[in-house]
């Protein structure tokens, strides 16, 4: 996403067509003026419903600013990976490209659910436990090394501890 107010499109617009104020910018964004001018024209957006007709897309960025401030890469496999839009979860009664209330989703919107599943099938916390594994080699607890990688936990095989070594690369200068 190239700015916050895409990021804020993205995760709070659902509407079908064009999302943008209909109104001129100077009229929809003359409300940003002072932070005095701004609640008052925050309660317009909910007070006047012409207002908020023209101006959907401004009155949406003052009502979620502050909810979304930056955007994070997930790394995760594509089995537990769901582009919403194209593959729903188990959960989503009315399929792909759905919202909750089956209504069609925006084009191109991008929604991603990482739905981690434990050995009986049930929908689980995914944990990162690369740091915990990183330990147990350098204090040659071999019995937790081996408890770690039987769980289904993420480990980063990449990582590295303080002295630039990776999980594997420590196991070797351990000889275990």
């Amino acid at each position: 996403f190239d700015s916050q107010e895409d990021l804020i499109v993205n995760n709070f617009a659902n509407q079908p067509k064009n999302f943008s104020d209909k109104a001129s910018g100077a009229f929809c964004l003359n409300m940003t003026a002072t932070q005095e001018s701004a609640t008052r024209e925050r309660h317009k957006c909910k007070a006047d419903e012409a207002f908020k007709k023209s101006c959907k897309r401004t009155c949406l960025m003052h009502k979620r600013k502050g909810m979304v401030q930056y955007g994070i890469t997930v790394s995760a496999p594509c089995k537990s990976y769901y582009n919403v839009s194209e593959r729903a979860t188990a959960e989503m009664e009315f399929g792909p490209g759905k919202t909750r209330d089956g209504e069609p989703m925006v084009p191109g919107r991008d929604v991603a659910v990482v739905r981690v599943q434990d050995e009986a099938g049930k929908v689980s916390n995914p944990t990162d436990t690369t740091i915990a594994l990183l330990k147990a080699i350098t204090d040659e607890r071999m019995s937790r090394v081996q408890a770690l990688l039987a769980t289904r936990g993420n480990i980063i095989l990449e990582a590295k501890d303080k002295d630039d070594r990776t999980p594997m690369a420590l196991a070797a200068y351990t000889g275990k």
